[in-house]
This record gives structure tokens, sequence and C-alpha cells, in this order.
């Protein structure tokens, strides 16, 4: 469903502007699209550099980041 959902909102609504919704790195997500792997949560924090809790779904941590960063330097270049 995931990268269904991100097929179809890249089509319908993205791709009227020039741009798209990039996929989570695939070697980050745990569970068939559902959830990203606890390595890549541990230690997030936000940008002010606070401690996020590890219940805390909107945070990845440093190693998360440098992958995603690889991800899109590869895709605009």
């Amino acid at each position: 469903q995931y990268k269904a959902g991100i097929a179809l909102i890249n089509e319908r609504f993205f791709s009227k502007y020039n741009s798209e919704v990039l996929e989570q790195p695939a070697e980050t997500v745990a569970g068939n699209w559902r959830n990203t792997l606890f390595q890549f949560k541990k230690g997030a924090k936000t940008l002010g550099g606070s401690e996020v809790k590890n219940n805390d779904r909107t945070h990845m941590n440093s190693e998360f980041g440098k992958l995603w960063l690889k991800m899109f330097l590869e895709k605009i270049t």
C-alpha cells in the first residue's frame, strides 16, 4: 500500500508541479513498509537538537538522514 500510495499522490498531484514525493529508503523499512527499523530511530533529535522519546514516529536519526540524502542526491543528479 505504501508504494502504491506514493505513486498515486505523485501521479495525481505532484506531477502537475514537476515534483514528487520520494519513498523512504528501502533499507530503513521494517514490516511490509509499515515501520522504520528501530536502528534508524534510536538517538533521533529534533531540529532544535532535543532528544526524542523512543515512541516518537516522526523523527529519525542521522544514519537515516545520510541514507535519505544519498538517495535524494542520486535522484536529482
